[in-house]
């Protein structure tokens, strides 16, 4: 009983630890990673002003872009919203193509 209990904890322990949130940090490096032109004086790192700047940046260019937008792009944001896993790449946009796939996925 008693390798058993250490066994179930030590399984535990190693399941929980691949499921751990990511930190602050982590999400800034990975944001980093996909956006280096927020590193406004290019010393290598992004600061904290640098992401929220950068991040307000953006949401300001999105929300100009969503005027613009056909319906059948909106409606293609709006499948991503609820479905981020369709987003094959990872890159953080939705394709045409990776649509499709997903929907026909879907329908399996």
């Amino acid at each position: 009983m008693n390798k058993t209990l250490i066994f179930t904890a030590l399984a535990f322990s190693f399941i929980s630890s691949l499921h751990a949130e990511k930190s602050a940090d982590d999400w800034k490096t990975e944001y980093f990673k996909k956006h280096p032109t927020a590193d406004t004086n290019k010393d290598g790192e992004l600061s904290w002003p640098e992401h929220k700047a950068h991040k307000d940046a953006q949401k300001a260019l999105d929300t100009k872009d969503e005027a613009t937008k056909t319906a059948g792009e909106k409606w293609k944001d709006s499948y991503f919203k609820k479905n981020p896993s369709a987003d094959s790449n990872k890159d953080g946009e939705l394709s045409w193509p990776e649509y499709n796939k997903h929907k026909k996925s879907q329908n399996i």
